[in-house]
């Protein structure tokens, strides 16, 4: 497992992935769960999965994680305020991935919040990771190592009482948290990125500078990762010249 990168990190989330983010997490928030061994249906359920991709390196330093594959875990054992993830069952998808889709590597896992309400995930930052969170991260470190885990992404919902028109947002000035309205559901989608200090695990801070969250499904093309070419027209020649450079 990798230090914390200085250079910072750019998780990008692909739309199908985002789809099946928001499809999984919202099955578990408002379907009633019929494998529940109880004699009370549950709603507002916590989900869990794993995320695959791959990892680009830019020239100025900067990693780039690409979500391509959100996966849920269909064994975990769920409540309204926890979820208990089965270790074989990664293990099992990180072998199947590997082995027949080379081109994916695993990335990571998520989570979901469920919140009856969003003016208190709103109040609590229930949006951000919460302590047992992080010591579950710490605490199993050589498992998480061995699995190569480099993403965290947790999908916080709450319903609100009427349906949201509001374009979808970054949260925060360092743009690791976005902000969406389904209906009136609202959603939000936080990255961190995991390192290893002193063979403990830790993830990046709540409002990272660090950490970007890219999801040009959601919020568009907002910055160039890397300097762009710019072209300028003189006459009948088309001259490249480079973004640094002064044009008309």
């Amino acid at each position: 497992m990798a230090e914390l990168n200085k250079y910072g990190y750019i998780v990008k989330l692909s739309e199908n992935a985002l789809i099946s983010l928001i499809l999984n997490g919202l099955e578990a928030y408002s379907v009633y769960h019929m494998n529940i061994e109880n004699k009370q249906k549950k709603v507002r359920l916590e989900t869990f999965g794993n995320l695959f991709g791959y990892e680009v390196n830019l020239a100025d330093g900067q990693k780039v994680y690409q979500i391509e594959i959100v996966n849920t875990d269909t064994s975990v054992k769920q409540s309204t305020g926890s979820v208990d993830y089965n270790r074989a069952a990664i293990a099992l998808k990180i072998d199947t991935v590997s082995s027949f889709w080379p081109h994916l590597e695993y990335l990571g896992e998520f989570h979901s919040h469920p919140y009856k309400d969003y003016k208190k995930a709103r109040e609590t930052k229930g949006y951000y990771l919460s302590k047992g969170d992080r010591n579950d991260l710490s605490e199993n470190s050589e498992f998480w190592s061995n699995c190569n885990h480099r993403i965290g992404l947790l999908l916080t919902i709450g319903p609100m009482k009427k349906t949201g028109s509001r374009d979808a947002q970054w949260i925060d000035a360092n743009k690791n948290c976005v902000e969406l309205n389904l209906g009136n559901y609202k959603l939000w989608i936080t990255a961190y990125c995991s390192y290893n200090d002193k063979d403990n695990m830790l993830y990046t801070e709540d409002n990272d500078p660090l950490v970007i969250l890219d999801c040009s499904a959601l919020t568009g093309l907002h910055w160039e990762h890397t300097v762009y070419g710019r072209f300028k027209v003189e006459g009948r020649k088309v001259e490249h010249i480079t973004a640094n450079s002064k044009g008309k």
